[in-house]
């Protein structure tokens, strides 16, 4: 891609040499594409009677795991697509499945609209679906914004490592 290419080659001539096709995450771009889905997030719980009853719930919690996936981009900029992936997956799933305890004080903290809203409030399978697919949605974004000049430029710059002297 040229304008990667470009990149990479003004990073040689100043002493510093790419780590492979690595692409480190942009902080503030993540963070803002999160602070985006929480909006959507909430419009979607605000809006979702215009939805079929079956699938209402489902745009929200696909979100959520969307977002969990941002944020987790967002801390560890360097970490593989893949890497932050599994690990968003593994949270929503993890929380998800918390919902199956009644622990007083976990209870109480999901009567909290806050809560609530992260922790949810009980078990159901196809919230496994919706948050499999938020995060799938993540990474495919990301994947494709890494082999889009524009869109490489706003979200990621290359990994670098400096020479040895």
């Amino acid at each position: 891609q040229p304008g990667q290419r470009a990149l990479l080659r003004r990073a040689g001539e100043r002493g510093v040499r790419p780590l492979g096709s690595q692409m480190n995450r942009r902080r503030i771009s993540f963070v803002a594409l999160a602070v985006i889905v929480v909006f959507a997030g909430l419009g979607s719980r605000a809006t979702g009677d215009a939805l079929p009853a079956a699938i209402r719930q489902y745009p929200g919690d696909t979100l959520w795991a969307l977002l969990v996936m941002l944020l987790l981009g967002a801390v560890v900029p360097r970490a593989s697509t893949r890497a932050v992936a599994l690990l968003a997956l593994a949270i929503a799933f993890t929380v998800e499945f918390s919902q199956l305890m009644r622990w007083q004080w976990l209870v109480t903290l999901r009567q909290n609209p806050l809560g609530h809203l992260v922790l949810g409030s009980g078990f159901h399978w196809p919230d496994l679906v919706a948050y499999t697919l938020g995060v799938t949605l993540g990474a495919v974004f990301e994947s494709l914004a890494k082999r889009q000049r524009l869109l490489v430029q706003l979200f990621f710059y290359p990994a670098i490592q400096r020479k040895a002297a």
